[in-house]
């Protein structure tokens, strides 16, 4: 009965995100996870017919992660690339796309940086601590999302807070001069309810890259304050603010072992309403988004510069978003949803300052036939202020097929949609490599799955293939600027989920995903590997859980084959390629409550010492250990 009731409270608190839009009043389905990223309305994950993966708070604090990409590494379809150890730059690639092709939400708030190079979501500085869920969505989500979402979205959605007061933390050292504070206070008292998260990360860290100029450590801090305020005076209305700061310093390196810093500031702030009428069958909802980056890199103690070539230290960006949707049932399993949104982004830097504007509207259908067949289908229209009108569309469907009585029906599912990207400013008018000629990219991509739920176990299949046409592409063997290729790269493969419960508390987990992802392109590249992305990868996990779930022992395995990467600057006429060796990277945690509510914490990462790059001249981290105390009452 109490994991009944968990379920059911989890269930409800969706409701505290401003595009959940259907009550919890429908007992059938407490036991079952919800899904809000794949319809933009809460949907269970069986009549779901995108390829979904839920990560959990309890998962996040079984792998004893630190940061959002800890516990991102090893999923299936996923690739994570850090130059470096923490604070250096991440780009997380879903089945083979580029990293800014990824569309990352916290909150439902786009976290990308419109002054960077590409839009690139930013990874770097988002602790894994306060989080309720981390929902991956795969496949062109650019019906809902608009541009960016071309290989997937990953939803970030933090803990609110329940009836009474919760407050507690946590307290982490370790290797490399490392320790790391968190602090939360959450609670509800009538219609109010009120989230507060503090995090303080500090690190030493390591030399990130080795040879002469570079033996400097790379320390990073990072510093974060995120709130959620909430009024719900009834079962159908909700009005929620989320404010959110973070203040970063990265050393990285540079020749001749200078200091060199990349200080980033973040705040991103958002005011959303939900209402609802007629037992539900009518909702609505809006929101109003602001996100803000600032980036100064500094050597020595003072920005730094190269004149008279065309670089500095100032990235300043910022976007205004407002988004607005509505549904009505229009009869017993039939759904429409109409929605649209509108979004200014702005640049800034040494040598750009430009902003640009775009409106997208959109209509889904989402319907279910009986208790077996789920499907959905939508259209939306985007006009850009530069690039003019983009139609784009997605389909899915999951049937049910029950094979055994008493066993979880099988579970068959496929989509099908396209997305685009329009080009980032920096591409365009970049002083030294913009290209003002550049036009968006155009994605497509298709899967199609089985999902078995069986006593103790679960397996899931899945086929995709993604492409991408008029791929923008940086020319680094002559001119040094953008292009558009005219060819169409692809990325196809297979991931694979397997679960199995051996012993009452101990599980055993495994993913792996094959990937075969080529360029095509009008230069040296054409045919070849797409870089950072191996062809074979996965993980395995085994968990034990024992004295009556107050101990729990967790080790994570992950492993790549070879891949490829990029080197710069390349011979000329040569393919600009060199393999990466593989890697095999074991994970350890174990955490013990002693006293109720106090609990022990206890990881090690790399715990032997794998040596292995992720980007080319970039080291990872090495064996390392850390232990703390986590308090929550």
């Amino acid at each position: 009965m109490g994991d009944v009731m968990r379920l059911r409270g989890f269930a409800c608190a969706l409701l505290a995100l401003s595009w959940n839009t259907l009550a919890c009043a429908d007992d059938t389905q407490q036991t079952e996870k919800v899904i809000v990223t794949a319809t933009r309305l809460p949907q269970p994950q069986r009549e779901t017919g995108s390829d979904v993966t839920v990560i959990d708070e309890a998962e996040i604090k079984r792998r004893g992660a630190t940061f959002v990409v800890d516990v991102l590494r090893g999923q299936p379809g996923l690739t994570v690339t850090q130059t470096g150890g923490p604070g250096g730059q991440i780009s997380v690639r879903l089945r083979g796309e580029e990293g800014y092709r990824t569309l990352l939400l916290v909150d439902g708030i786009k976290v990308s940086d419109p002054s960077g190079t590409q839009n690139l979501s930013y990874f770097t500085n988002l602790p894994a601590s306060g989080i309720e869920r981390i929902e991956i969505v795969r496949g062109p989500q650019s019906l809902l999302y608009g541009a960016e979402a071309i290989g997937g979205v990953i939803n970030v959605i933090t803990k609110r807070g329940a009836p009474g007061l919760q407050y507690g933390g946590t307290a982490l050292a370790g290797s490399f001069g490392t320790t790391d504070l968190q602090a939360y206070v959450r609670g509800a008292s009538g219609i109010f309810d009120w989230a507060l998260q503090g995090d303080r990360y500090d690190t030493d860290g390591f030399t990130a890259q080795e040879g002469p100029g570079f033996s400097e450590n790379d320390g990073f801090k990072n510093k974060l304050l995120h709130a959620v305020l909430g009024v719900t005076p009834d079962t159908n209305t909700r009005v929620e603010a989320v404010m959110r700061y973070t203040d970063s310093a990265a050393d990285f390196d540079r020749f001749f072992d200078s200091n060199s810093v990349l200080y980033t500031q973040q705040f991103a702030g958002a005011l959303s309403g939900h209402g609802a009428w007629d037992d539900q069958r009518i909702t609505a909802d809006a929101k109003v988004a602001y996100f803000e980056q600032n980036r100064a890199d500094y050597e020595n103690g003072v920005p730094y510069s190269c004149p008279p070539f065309s670089c500095g230290s100032r990235f300043d960006s910022g976007r205004w978003r407002g988004e607005a949707s509505g549904s009505i049932e229009l009869m017993p399993g039939q759904r429409l949803l109409v929605g649209g949104d509108v979004e200014r982004e702005t640049a800034l830097t040494d040598f750009l300052d430009k902003s640009r504007e775009s409106t997208g509207v959109y209509g889904e259908w989402i319907a279910h036939f009986g208790e077996a067949f789920f499907a959905t289908a939508g259209l939306r229209f985007d006009d850009d202020d530069q690039f003019g009108g983009h139609l784009t569309w997605r389909a899915t469907a999951a049937y049910l097929v029950p094979l055994i009585d008493g066993i979880e029906p099988v579970k068959f599912r496929a989509s099908y949609g396209t997305g685009f990207r329009a080009p980032s400013l920096f591409e365009l008018y970049d002083a030294f490599s913009g290209n003002p000629n550049l036009h968006e990219e155009t994605g497509r991509g298709a899967d199609a799955g089985v999902d078995f739920a069986f006593p103790h176990g679960t397996v899931s299949l899945t086929a995709f293939d993604q492409r991408i046409d008029d791929e923008i592409r940086f020319d680094q063997t002559s001119f040094f600027t953008y292009f558009q290729s005219p060819s169409t790269s692809t990325s196809r493969g297979v991931e694979l989920e397997v679960t199995y419960e051996l012993i009452d508390g101990l599980t055993l987990s495994g993913d792996y995903t094959y990937t075969d992802a080529k360029i095509a392109s009008n230069d040296t590249e054409n045919g070849l590997a797409r870089v950072r992305r191996p062809r074979h990868s996965g993980s395995i996990t085994a968990n034990y859980a024992f004295l009556e779930g107050r101990a729990n022992l967790n080790a994570n395995f992950q492993f790549a084959a070879k891949q490829e990467d990029l080197i710069f600057p390349p011979p000329y006429f040569l393919p600009a390629h060199t393999p990466l060796d593989g890697q095999a990277v074991i994970n350890l945690a174990g955490s013990y409550e002693f006293v109720p509510g106090i609990t022990l914490l206890v990881k090690g990462v790399n715990v032997f010492d794998e040596r292995y790059e992720e980007a080319l001249g970039f080291k990872t981290q090495g064996a390392s250990v850390y232990a703390g105390v986590s308090a929550a009452f």
